[in-house]
């Protein structure tokens, strides 16, 4: 019985959400994670002016006040206080689904992995087409900062979060680790879900093109290597959405982002990063 309740108890882990002015959300996210995720310590990162007391306390979470720092600076700081083998960070706007954990886990098995994202599906709620179009794009990369597993001292030793970067940040953090060697991927059979109206998804692809930017100019990636992988397979993944979700509309929507993404790339980043990422982790 010793053993087994050791067993157990290893299998928990730590959870990390970063949370901004969004105490709803918030609410409900811890909601989702507390029935499907064994939970060993609930760590809240709020970066709100004036935080909500009464609703952070009723959440059983230990607390950290960061006031409005970047969300690099958040998760780095909530990284830091996990201490099981495990930590999930996720985002306060994220509702996970039944099952979502065990195929987390079961990717982290792989010696090289240390770290895996679940899928997002957007629009749940929101906007329809979205919900479709995500509904029908699985990936097999990872780097993604909805809901993530990762192996915490493994993670932490090639930095962890880069403290300068608000968009952006987890991209950084998968090239770094695979620059290292290791892989950050994508379990398709973990689904969370994120409510997102057209006009969000529009402003999602400036920041993101503008993340993209801060990624190159941090030197983690070249340009090639970026252009490569995201830009090339725009070119074709419309036709394959429009095709699979026989929903012409849904080409419409993808084109548009992809188009203010590669704009948003090229014409600027809306932040400087100054030296290497060891240099913004504190000891």
């Amino acid at each position: 019985m010793g053993m087994w309740k050791a067993r157990m108890r290893t299998s928990k882990v730590d959870v990390v959400i970063c949370t901004k002015d969004r105490y709803g959300f918030l609410v409900n996210c811890v909601d989702k994670v507390r029935r499907f995720v064994p939970v060993n310590n609930l760590i809240i990162v709020d970066s709100t002016e004036k935080p909500n007391i009464g609703v952070l306390e009723g959440l059983g979470a230990k607390l950290f006040f960061t006031p409005n720092v970047k969300l690099g600076y958040a998760r780095q700081v909530g990284l830091k206080e996990a201490s099981t083998r495990y930590v999930l960070c996720i985002d306060d706007d994220v509702t996970l689904t039944p099952n979502c954990f065990s195929p987390m886990v079961k990717s982290l098995e792989d010696l090289d992995v240390l770290g895996v994202s679940g899928r997002v599906v957007y629009g749940w709620k929101t906007d329809k087409i979205l919900f479709k179009l995500f509904s029908r794009s699985p990936s097999r990369h990872g780097g993604s900062g909805g809901f993530v597993l990762f192996k915490t001292k493994e993670v932490l030793a090639l930095g962890g979060y880069n403290k300068n970067m608000h968009w952006g940040e987890d991209l950084e953090l998968c090239y770094r680790i695979e620059n290292r060697g290791f892989r950050w991927v994508r379990s398709n059979e973990a689904i969370g879900f994120h409510p997102l109206t057209f006009k969000e998804y529009l402003d999602r692809a400036k920041k993101h093109g503008r993340s993209m930017r801060g990624v190159w100019e941090s030197g983690t990636s070249s340009l090639f290597r970026l252009m490569s992988r995201f830009y090339v397979r725009f070119l074709v993944m419309p036709f394959y959405y429009a095709f699979s979700s026989l929903d012409p509309r849904v080409f419409g929507y993808y084109s548009l982002f992809t188009f203010i993404y590669l704009v948003s790339f090229l014409t600027g980043s809306e932040f400087k990063l100054h030296g290497d990422v060891e240099g913004c982790i504190e000891d």
